[in-house]
């Protein structure tokens, strides 16, 4: 269970970039511990919010 609620799931993909979109505010966030594997596992960051 994440305590925070949060949960980031992506990949990074490889290829050439795309097409920039649109901006909006950033999102204010601290990046605590990344744990990584061997390669083509999966990754395990903890984020937490920044509430102002």
């Amino acid at each position: 269970m994440n305590p925070t609620g949060y949960t980031l799931d992506f990949v990074i993909p490889a290829g050439a970039t795309g097409p920039t979109g649109a901006t909006g505010p950033a999102p204010a966030l601290t990046i605590g511990t990344v744990t990584t594997g061997a390669p083509g596992s999966q990754a395990s960051v903890t984020i937490t919010p920044i509430i102002n």
